[in-house]
């Protein structure tokens, strides 16, 4: 199976820490025998203009990086969520959406790209990309939210809301990290037997360090299991 998951938000060489999570997700999927191939739009900045730390972070990034065999492609785009610029998105999603669908396009053309699924971290405006190439040649969209605050856009305007719920209702599976953001999400739901699945983050315990601290005598004989809100 070949899933081709979007994420804006996602690491970089310069941030391994930005959207590590995401990552963390396709290291799993791969080691299940799954094909990944991570598309991560970003900003075009031409190194010679890179005057702030943000600009010069964006002219810094390769168009491609393997995260252990990850396979990442950083696609430059006329996208620059910052500022103003980034209000105006919330305001009005297409007017970002566009060069970054025409930069996605490009490059799946361009490398031959025909995923099985496609995963998307955050409904608008991954999830506006994904849906575009759904329509256009009948591939399955999973959508996973992860922000109260991208929720909280699309409840308080009305072309972000327009674009939230066409997302949402078109995907064939819609998920989010916790119960509260799924109740959330819900209202954007015309379709009744639809629902928000919950898929809670995880931790690899694995890799943090060992506590020397003998559980308190009310849980010593007890499994604990700590839940997310």
């Amino acid at each position: 199976m070949r899933v081709l998951i979007l994420a804006s938000y996602f690491p970089k060489p310069h941030n391994p820490a930005m959207g590590v999570w995401a990552l963390e997700q396709a290291k799993a999927l791969q080691r299940k025998g799954v094909k990944v191939v991570v598309i991560s739009p970003t900003p075009w900045v031409p190194k010679a203009v890179g005057i702030t730390s943000k600009m010069k972070e964006w002219a810094s990034v390769p168009n491609e990086y393997s995260w252990d065999g990850v396979k990442t492609y950083y696609p430059r785009c006329l996208s620059y969520p910052v500022g103003v610029i980034r209000k105006c998105y919330v305001r009005a999603p297409y007017i970002q959406y566009y060069p970054v669908w025409r930069t996605v396009r490009r490059l799946m053309l361009a490398e031959r790209m025909s995923p099985d699924l496609i995963y998307c971290h955050h409904p608008l405006i991954e999830g506006m990309v994904g849906l575009a190439i759904k329509e256009k040649h009948g591939i399955p969209l999973v959508v996973i939210e992860h922000s109260l605050t991208d929720i909280q856009y699309a409840s308080d305007y009305s072309a972000r809301k327009k674009a939230y719920t066409h997302v949402l209702c078109k995907a064939d599976a819609v998920v989010t990290v916790s119960k509260r953001l799924a109740n959330r999400m819900e209202q954007f739901l015309t379709d009744s037997s639809k629902t928000v699945s919950v898929i809670r983050n995880g931790v690899d315990i694995s890799k943090l360090p060992a506590q020397k601290m003998p559980k308190p005598n009310l849980y010593r004989d007890k499994k604990v299991i700590l839940l997310q809100p």
